[in-house]
């Protein structure tokens, strides 16, 4: 019995939605938080460098903006570093997160619909002789002479984390 492609997209569609929404809701926090921590160190940078020119005028020294300009430059470049890097900790959050749900999917009763599906497009894929073997966190791995085919769960999940729009609204859009 061969299972077509739009079976198995049926068949995952709600664990498809249950990843997005779990991940989305995980990176929004991640990247909220860091926009916020983001926020403080760009205002405590910005304070200091107040100072700074306060002090600066206070001397009579004319360079006070361009200290006031470098300093909240610095503060800038230090802000977009937290938020780059919760952005990717977010990224990570999700395809982890993706990846665990994936891996639940072998304990379900209807697994060998989906084994069978990805055993028909592994072969559809790269033929008929392909040698198909188990992968470690479920699904398939095909293989002929000098082309691999992974449709492990593990794969599966990192491509559809990579396949989520990076645009502005995107959970680990910066």
């Amino acid at each position: 019995m061969t299972v077509a492609h739009r079976d198995v997209v049926v068949a995952l569609a709600p664990l498809v939605a249950a990843l997005r929404s779990a991940a989305e809701e995980e990176a929004q926090a991640l990247v909220g938080s860091a926009r916020a921590e983001a926020q403080e160190a760009v205002s405590a940078a910005r304070a200091q460098a107040d100072r700074m020119l306060a002090r600066a005028r206070e001397k009579g020294t004319a360079d006070g903006e361009a200290v006031l300009a470098a300093e909240r430059a610095r503060a800038e470049r230090e802000a977009r570093g937290i938020v780059l890097r919760a952005a990717g900790d977010a990224y990570e959050a999700s395809r982890r997160a993706a990846r665990e749900a994936v891996s639940r999917l072998k304990d379900d009763p209807d697994f060998a619909i989906v084994d069978a599906a990805l055993r028909s497009r592994a072969r559809a894929a790269i033929g008929d002789d392909a040698s198909l073997t188990e992968a470690e966190s479920g699904g398939i791995i095909a293989t002929v002479p000098g082309r691999r085919l992974d449709l492990s769960l593990a794969s599966l999940a990192d491509d559809l984390v990579e396949a989520w729009p990076s645009d502005d609204e995107g959970p680990w859009s910066t």
